[in-house]
């Protein structure tokens, strides 16, 4: 989120997808590192449908507007302890074991 911030566009929310989406542990971290409201659509298959809209794109020449159904919205819950961590963590590299 701060690397979008830094080129000067104003995040609304975030929307969460996939299959962790769903978690409450998900969401919530997310509220607390992202500082902006968290949007947990309604499960669909949205790899499948952004593939779709974007040969539709090509095909018409014009963005096609499909509405996302949101199932909740949660408020932030900005936690500059958690942040902090996560700031520190990127300096570490790949995770991956052996």
């Amino acid at each position: 989120m701060d690397a979008v911030r830094s080129l000067g566009v104003t995040a609304v929310r975030v929307l969460l997808t996939g299959g962790a989406a769903l978690n409450p542990a998900v969401q919530t971290v997310a509220g607390q590192v992202f500082d902006v409201p968290v949007a947990v659509p309604t499960p669909g298959e949205y790899v499948a449908d952004g593939a779709a809209r974007q040969a539709a794109w090509v095909l018409s020449g014009e963005r096609p507007e499909w509405p996302v159904s949101i199932e909740a919205t949660l408020t932030p819950d900005p936690r500059p302890a958690v942040r902090a961590r996560y700031r520190a963590a990127q300096g570490l590299g790949s995770l991956a074991r052996p």
